[in-house]
């Protein structure tokens, strides 16, 4: 459920609280993993890969059509529910 970032009830607090907005993360394309690694914490998480961003040019590259993100990752996008 989203809810605003002023709303007190918002689960970002906590994630603030625990030093997800610090953490350092990593994905683990080989498990399908995504790691996060705030203070005195490990939380890992299944991970698919929407698409990447190159801030240099601008560009967004899908998932489902990015060159190093392994099929099981990049499936997630690549279908449609019609």
């Amino acid at each position: 459920m989203w809810r605003r970032p002023d709303d007190d009830r918002s689960p970002r607090g906590s994630t603030d609280a625990l030093g997800f907005d610090r953490a350092a993360w990593h994905v683990d394309q080989t498990v399908g993993e995504i790691t996060f690694t705030p203070p005195g914490l490990r939380v890992t998480a299944p991970v698919h890969v929407v698409g990447s961003y190159d801030p240099t040019d601008g560009t967004w590259l899908c998932g489902w059509d990015h060159p190093s993100v392994p099929e099981p990752l990049a499936g997630a996008g690549s279908t449609q529910d019609t």
